[in-house]
């Protein structure tokens, strides 16, 4: 803080390389100077470098009368967010008296697109403050939604008005956004008319979108935010898949495909029961843990938000067939419990690299059983099965190698100064494999001496705890193979 008085006027400047805002967002380079000479105070407030992608520039004065009332003008100022410059309105007029605060002609426009604000905070019923917006660009929030593994694009039309905003908020909304999409996948276009009543302190929800002048998705319904208590009924007729991901990221990824549901969502907001029917059309999903995409086509129901799996049908990405029966315990929003069991046959097991798992890595097909069991954050698979034709399974048993960041290179370093510790993905995760290999499957084991890559028989387990602790047992009969011996990079032999 730097301070200056002269006769005339007092100026102040504050700076800060970062001000943290929360645990994940922070604001990096303020600087604040002011300038207060007789009943008026200029200010400007900067906001991050001027080659950042997110910037603001923003000139201000304050007025003070004498009967308290205090007016403040924004001044020509600059504005960018995500690289695009916005203008703010010159003309914006801010006045505060008697316990309100009037907002006149704010305007922030970019190009076709605009938000606004006019109208009066107060806690008088009849004081409506309107946000507006024209052609609003969804894109313009991904820089703040990125966290959350969201990326959206469309277009916001419409308003929002807010009245008694201090006392008791009534909040109607009357918005529409066009091309609605939803990381990469067009949704459609969205309408919401929901309403906040403070004083019942009740919202009444009412939001539908539309794809081809057919209605996808409608939600309708209420919120007693006094009571706590939920009652929504949501309806899906071919809504795409892919808007599930941010709730099922933990396990799965890579949604495509449609989905259809009856669902009603009813009870206390901390814990709600729900009911209801799912089907899948085309549904794609890729497993997190094991990298490998399966496709669905069937139905599921929902009682007391327990998912009943029978007989669900899942396909690999070369057709073949695993059959799924369990549950999964929605109870728990944020960490569903799993417990399914799997009936596979040739079917893919594993599709990693050595990026996903420098422990182990490779594509397996198998004929068995595997089992998912516990909450996401410790979930425990376990794969009893034989494996199939097909299977390469790449064991490197060299502790001083470093693999690079590339799917189907992989450089070896003999230097063990030069070792780069990779760090494990499993967060929580146990796998338990049981493993029957017959001569149709390959394994290339990578030791100090060189690669050993054959074919054979064993009976293998092999077992990673939750901290990324591996440890396999069993004897690997080698049939046939090749070892590539290499000695200080000066012998080479196979």
């Amino acid at each position: 803080i730097e301070e200056n008085t002269t006769p005339n006027q007092l100026t102040a400047i504050i700076t800060s390389d970062r001000v943290d805002l929360n645990d994940s967002l922070y604001i990096k380079n303020v600087n604040i100077a002011n300038v207060l000479r007789n009943d008026s105070l200029a200010l400007n407030v900067k906001l991050s470098n001027a080659d950042d992608a997110n910037q603001l520039d923003l000139n201000g004065l304050v007025e003070f009368a004498g009967d308290t009332t205090a007016r403040i003008s924004i001044l020509p100022s600059n504005l960018k967010i995500n690289s695009e410059d916005w203008n703010i309105q010159e003309k914006v007029r801010i006045a505060f008296h008697q316990g309100k605060t009037e907002i006149e002609n704010f305007s922030l426009t970019n190009k076709q697109q605009s938000l606004s604000i006019d109208g009066i905070l107060s806690d008088d019923p009849k004081d409506l403050l309107l946000v507006g917006f024209e052609n609003f660009s969804l894109t313009t929030l991904n820089p703040f939604v990125k966290t959350l593994g969201v990326k959206l694009a469309g277009n916001v039309n419409g308003n929002t008005k807010l009245y008694n905003i201090l006392n008791s908020p009534r909040i109607t909304d009357s918005l529409l956004i066009d091309s609605l999409s939803f990381n990469d996948t067009y949704i459609g276009s969205l309408t919401d008319t929901s309403s906040y009543n403070r004083e019942a302190n009740e919202a009444n929800i009412y939001t539908q979108i539309l794809a081809n002048d057919k209605e996808i998705l409608k939600a309708t319904g209420k919120l007693d935010l006094k009571e706590k208590q939920i009652d929504v009924a949501v309806k899906l007729d071919d809504s795409k898949l892919t808007v599930l991901e941010p709730f099922v990221k933990k396990l799965v990824s890579n949604l495509k495909g449609n989905i259809s549901a009856d669902l009603t969502i009813k009870g206390p907001l901390e814990k709600p029961e729900i009911n209801g029917d799912i089907s899948f059309n085309k549904g794609e999903l890729t497993v997190n843990y094991l990298k490998t995409p399966y496709t669905l086509n069937d139905k599921v129901s929902v009682s007391n938000s327990v998912i009943d799996i029978t007989n669900l049908v899942l396909l690999d990405a070369d057709g073949n067939k695993a059959t799924a029966n369990g549950t999964v315990d929605l109870n728990n929003l944020d960490n569903p419990d799993i417990q399914v069991d799997l009936v596979a046959n040739n079917f893919m097991a594993l599709n990693t690299t050595a990026k996903d798992n420098a422990v182990y890595y490779g594509k397996a097909y198998a004929t068995g059983n595997f089992s998912f069991r516990g909450p996401t954050n410790k979930m425990v698979i376990n794969i009893d099965a034989k494996t199939e034709k097909g299977t390469i399974f790449n064991l490197p048993l060299n502790s001083s190698e470093t693999v690079s960041d590339k799917d189907f290179i992989t450089f070896v370093s003999k230097d063990t100064t030069n070792i780069v510790e990779r760090k494990t993905s499993f967060d929580g995760l146990t796998m338990n494999f049981k493993l029957r290999v017959d001569p149709n499957s390959t394994a290339n084991i990578y030791t100090v001496l060189g690669k050993l890559s054959g074919k054979g028989n064993a009976d293998l387990e092999l077992n990673i705890n939750s901290i990324g602790d591996f440890e396999m047992k069993g004897d690997y009969i080698i049939e046939t193979g090749i070892f590539d011996f290499t000695a200080q990079e000066v012998i080479n032999k196979r």
